[in-house]
């Protein structure tokens, strides 16, 4: 009997031993005590949930969205009050943000103009290169005056390659419209994905947002197309 018992005190104590090891028993938990999850996984949730709110919020106020024309970190950015953003991309496509026309190519092949269903014009750009022997990093996938729909392939460009030359890869959108008023959907630092809504849009001004205006407004970006 007393070796049985040093037998199954062995046992219990390598059992509790393993336990720890895993992560599946804690002091609390063996004082009966619930329990209790670090502090840094409720912080980050906390951070999650007010960023999940505030896209909920952003979303109400403002009724248009354009997304992300390329997976990667979102910047914010701020250009003389224009509502845009800034993507640090992690591939090398650029897709329509929204469903609308291409109204300019750039001659480098590397910005256009972009004039949405719901009448906002948007300059949308990869990289800073100023170069024309540049232009062989970028690759357009659609023409001047094509209509496309949302995730339309626009450009396939050489992140590398312009990272050797010195130059930026940086994609950035703008909203030029004048009459137009927008919100940052998501944080900066965020990853974000293709196709994934980061900016909140409300046509016309302060006095002259509404319903009424919002519905006149696409109407007319529609019969321009």
């Amino acid at each position: 009997m007393e070796i049985s018992f040093w037998w199954l005190t062995a046992i219990a104590a390598a059992a509790l031993a393993a336990g720890f090891c895993m992560g599946r028993l804690t002091v609390g938990s063996l004082e009966g005590g619930k329990e209790e999850e670090p502090e840094y996984e409720v912080r980050r949730e906390t951070r999650r949930e007010s960023r999940r709110e505030s896209k909920r919020d952003g979303r109400l106020r403002f009724p248009f969205s354009v997304c992300s024309p390329v997976s990667g970190e979102l910047m914010h950015m701020e250009d003389g009050g224009k509502p845009g953003a800034a993507i640090h991309p992690g591939e090398d496509r650029l897709y329509a943000p929204a469903a609308g026309k291409v109204t300019k190519i750039f001659p480098m092949g590397n910005a256009f103009l972009f004039r949405t269903e719901f009448g906002a014009e948007l300059y949308i750009r990869v990289g800073d290169a100023e170069d024309e022997l540049m232009e062989r990093y970028y690759r357009p996938r659609v023409v001047q005056n094509e209509i496309v729909g949302k995730g339309k392939l626009l450009l396939e460009f050489d992140r590398m390659g312009l990272v050797k030359e010195g130059a930026s890869c940086c994609v950035t959108v703008t909203v030029e419209t004048g009459s137009c008023t927008g919100s940052i959907l998501a944080a900066a630092g965020d990853q974000v994905k293709a196709g994934e809504p980061v900016l909140g849009l409300r046509l016309g001004t302060a006095g002259e947002s509404g319903v009424g205006c919002e519905a006149a407004a696409f109407m007319r970006a529609r019969a321009e197309m």
